[in-house]
């Protein structure tokens, strides 16, 4: 495995974009698993490099999150960029067929969405309940961002990438029931918004 400096220096060679360089500088100056900045700079990393088509450095971004122990001194400030991290793993996963590993990887997701109610649910039955509720909160096609895209043309681009780490990083799991029913919708919306964010420099 890679270092992070080694892993980041690597990329910078293979995807010279303006976003990219600045994500990856900072990651070599500071990335710690203890850290929600240096998390959410690393997710914003992955879900770049996957913007720019840069599939194979967004998944090296990925696995070089597969060992962090949960929770961590971060606990949700951190796990929740390492989630949508893993999130758009299982899709990058998905589209080269790789099946079984997306599958072992959502499980991953799923076993620490249910661990935080484990302090206050005691039986596997109530934690599974409290987490298949939380999933049914999430719906098509709120997780699109289109009023604050549309009230806001400065910033719409920004709203179209922070809307990618749900649109892909729910949609993909298949944990999200409204959303798998969707699903179909939603990859047009994520491609419609890839196109778009593809062209930033």
């Amino acid at each position: 495995m890679e270092t992070g400096k080694e892993l980041f220096e690597s990329i910078m060679n293979s995807c010279p974009k303006k976003k990219v360089m600045s994500l990856c500088k900072k990651l070599i100056k500071k990335c710690s698993f203890n850290s929600g900045a240096d998390a959410e700079n690393l997710c914003h990393l992955a879900y770049r490099l996957f913007v720019y088509g840069y599939i194979e450095e967004a998944l090296a971004v990925c696995r070089y999150t597969h060992d962090v122990p949960f929770p961590g001194k971060g606990i949700f400030n951190v796990w929740d960029f390492i989630l949508f991290i893993w999130r758009l793993e299982v899709f990058l996963l998905q589209k080269e067929e790789k099946y079984e590993e997306a599958n072992t990887r959502v499980k991953e997701i799923d076993y620490i969405h249910i661990q935080p109610v484990n302090a206050i649910f005691n039986t596997p039955e109530k934690c599974r309940k409290f987490a298949n509720e939380r999933y049914q909160r999430v719906s098509y096609p709120d997780v699109l961002e289109r009023e604050k895209i549309e009230e806001s043309e400065q910033y719409a681009n920004n709203y179209r990438f922070i809307a990618l780490f749900y649109m892909i990083g729910y949609g993909a799991t298949g944990l999200y029931p409204n959303l798998s029913a969707h699903w179909k919708e939603l990859q047009q919306d994520i491609n419609n918004y890839v196109s778009i964010l593809s062209k930033e420099k």
